[in-house]
């Protein structure tokens, strides 16, 4: 039952339905932001996030095997503090880190795809 509420999230609270999972595309602004940058995932999951995975953690300026790349990951936002967990789908902020050999220096160059889970 865990590994289900893991995958799946809570189908309880009264909801019709449990959470779903969604391929989310994320193509970032032109600047680099140390902070990381707003990601607003409440137009497909208006309650709650309860994980989010990278397809593609690495990012590379050239699909064809270049050597210049970023690193992308994702700092949740608010935790719901009600007992079936999750995360504020609204204030969530995805991070950016330059790899040792990036140089185009325009993020929206490195697009990724997510993996969500929310409801």
């Amino acid at each position: 039952m865990k590994a289900v509420k893991m995958m799946a999230g809570s189908g309880d609270k009264g909801r019709t339905k449990a959470a779903n999972i969604k391929v989310v595309k994320i193509t970032p602004p032109t600047t680099y932001t140390s902070t990381g940058d707003a990601l607003d995932l409440s137009a497909l999951f208006p309650d709650r996030i309860y994980w989010l995975m990278f397809m593609n953690p690495t990012a590379g300026d050239n699909p064809g095997g270049a050597s210049a790349y970023e690193q992308v990951g994702y700092v949740p936002g608010t935790a719901k503090t009600d007992r079936f967990g999750g995360f504020s789908p609204t204030d969530g902020k995805v991070v950016f880190s330059e790899g040792a050999t990036e140089a185009s220096g325009d993020l929206k160059e490195h697009i990724v795809y997510a993996v969500v889970c929310g409801c």
